[in-house]
């Protein structure tokens, strides 16, 4: 549980944005009811691309990150937030 301060609770995660001039994703690193997961959504089409489980929350990074460069084909610099 490295990436946790204490025991994880559903929602905590992180969040980041990779846009390209024709496309907006935002990717997700989450902690969920079931487990964590790396996520993205196109904010464009309003739509869930994909979503994977992870074992923790870095692997949720680094899931989400894998997922937006195989949409993007190049993926920009990408800065991590902790979730609210």
């Amino acid at each position: 549980m490295a990436n946790y301060n204490g025991f994880p609770w559903v929602g905590q995660g992180f969040w980041a944005e990779a846009k390209t001039k024709d496309r907006h994703l935002r990717l997700f690193s989450a902690v969920t009811e079931v487990g964590e997961v790396g996520c993205v959504f196109d904010m464009q089409a309003k739509a869930w691309i994909a979503r994977e489980w992870a074992d923790d929350l870095e692997d949720g990074k680094r899931r989400a990150e894998a997922i937006a460069k195989g949409v993007l084909n190049t993926l920009p610099p990408i800065d991590w937030k902790a979730s609210p």
